[in-house]
């Protein structure tokens, strides 16, 4: 089952996470088998701390705490079940390392470092803040200047002299090295030019029409809105001195802005009036449509391939760099696992996430939970979607979620602790009153050290909701 909840902030999603948390443990799973994953390490930490106070008020007051009566309107028919709460939250606020609660670039991390790296061949690298990575961009840029093509093709890109214009030049190399992941989500195909870009038949139309509402006492440019004078006037003369078609064509491009706009067109509505105006308007839309795909053709695919042409290349060398020098960024490490896990297929130990998850937390997974979502990246959302996609495809359960238990496999853990216990059952029957004696005051030993711990800890978590409540 997947649920997503979208609300915007401070309108209570960490408390409804807190809530499926809790539903999950009376559903019968143990919150060893939960994956909570969230945005911050703040973050993690309110998560937890909002788990544990939550259970210790459905554990002191009952099906009369306020969090049991939200609980039940959410989830109509959940039942109360006090002693799987206590041992869920006792075992919790004796092992808090084992609650599974992790930053979502703490789980990129772990995925880079137990997957990709080594595919890579990486085994010793830092992570560092992106202040760190900018000498390593400013090495990129130079070592890209060394290259004549590269060089050539920033100055088109920017329409600026580099060498008098290095920290702009700069600041496009950055930008490209920041926003890589946009150019990780685009599976780049040179486009196909359109056709039909003859925009000069319908423009000589509507000046036709235009001549005609003129009559003898008006030139065409007369009739011709105050703003357009320049462009339409110019271009009568060049076709007055014979200009060829694609000098023409030239000529009306370099001002296409003008004439594309879809609620204006170049006339004087006041002039061009009635019959005239109706059929100029009729024509008008093709010469923009025209010349818009002519302008696609020139400008817009030649861009768009230099602009790939020099991601390539900074890529190449920023790649190079990074892997020689075992140094990278937590935009980096998303950048590598999305590429290699994601694009290229590169597979997870044991095939799935599930399998992956219960390596991480030492535990088979029955739930995964997302908290902050609006704060995670369109590229980290990819890696995690992708890979609970894969597990839905693998045959997940559909009664547990994402990453499901199988009920079979359920069934023989349960036959096999009934077999455990029986078991100890016969051993015990032969034992003396005096071993159970000293086993009965081991156990109550060890039960009040048990409670101790448990109380120090929630006595704990109490004195931090206090001093910094949710």
């Amino acid at each position: 089952m997947k649920q997503v909840i979208k609300a915007s902030a401070g309108t209570g999603k960490t408390y409804r996470l807190s809530l499926e948390y809790i539903a999950a443990l009376l559903d019968g799973q143990d919150f060893s088998e939960i994956v909570v994953l969230t945005f911050t390490r703040k973050a993690t930490a309110e998560a937890r701390d909002r788990i544990l106070t939550h259970l210790g008020e459905l554990v002191e007051e009952g099906e009369e705490a306020e969090v049991w009566k939200e609980l039940n309107r959410v989830y109509h028919g959940c039942r109360f079940k006090g002693e799987v709460l206590k041992d869920n939250r006792d075992r919790m606020l004796l092992n808090k390392d084992g609650i599974h609660i992790y930053t979502i670039d703490s789980f990129t991390n772990r995925l880079f470092r137990e997957v990709v790296a080594p595919y890579l061949g990486l085994y010793d690298y830092d992570i560092v803040d992106e202040e760190k990575d900018s000498g390593i961009i400013e090495e990129v840029f130079r070592r890209l200047l060394e290259s004549s093509e590269n060089f050539q093709l920033l100055e088109k890109l920017l329409k600026v002299r580099v060498a008098r214009n290095y920290d702009k030049a700069l600041r496009f190399i950055r930008q490209i090295v920041q926003e890589r992941w946009k150019f990780l989500l685009i599976e780049h195909q040179k486009r196909q030019p359109c056709q039909d870009t003859d925009f000069l038949t319908p423009l000589d139309q509507c000046l036709e029409i235009i001549e005609e509402a003129a009559g003898e006492n008006r030139t065409i440019e007369a009739m011709v809105k105050g703003s357009f004078k320049n462009e339409i006037g110019g271009y009568l003369n060049l076709k007055n001195r014979g200009a060829d078609s694609q000098r023409l064509k030239d000529y009306v491009a370099a001002s296409y802005s003008n004439f594309i706009d879809p609620d204006s067109y170049f006339w004087n509505g006041s002039k061009v009036t009635g019959e005239y105006k109706e059929r100029a308007l009729e024509v008008h839309p093709r010469f923009q449509e025209r010349l818009a795909r002519y302008v696609f053709n020139q400008e817009v695919i030649p861009l768009e391939e230099n602009i790939f042409q020099l991601e390539k290349a900074i890529f190449a060398e920023y790649d190079r760099l990074k892997f020689r020098r075992g140094v990278f960024t937590h935009l980096d490490i998303s950048n590598y696992v999305f590429k290699h896990l994601v694009r290229e297929g590169l597979e997870l130990p044991g095939g799935s996430l599930g399998s992956f998850l219960a390596r991480m937390t030492g535990s088979r997974i029955s739930s995964l939970f997302i908290d902050e979502f609006q704060d995670t990246s369109v590229l980290q959302w990819k890696i995690l979607s992708s890979l609970i996609e894969s597990r839905d495809e693998s045959g997940a359960d559909s009664r547990s979620g994402e990453f499901g238990t199988d009920d079979s496999r359920i069934g023989e853990d349960e036959e096999l602790e009934k077999g455990k216990d029986q078991k100890s059952r016969k051993e015990g029957e032969g034992e003396g009153k005096d071993e159970k004696s000293r086993e009965e005051g081991k156990e109550k030993k060890l039960k009040a050290e048990r409670e101790e711990e448990i109380e120090k800890a929630e006595k704990g978590v109490q004195k931090k909701v206090m001093v910094d409540p949710l």
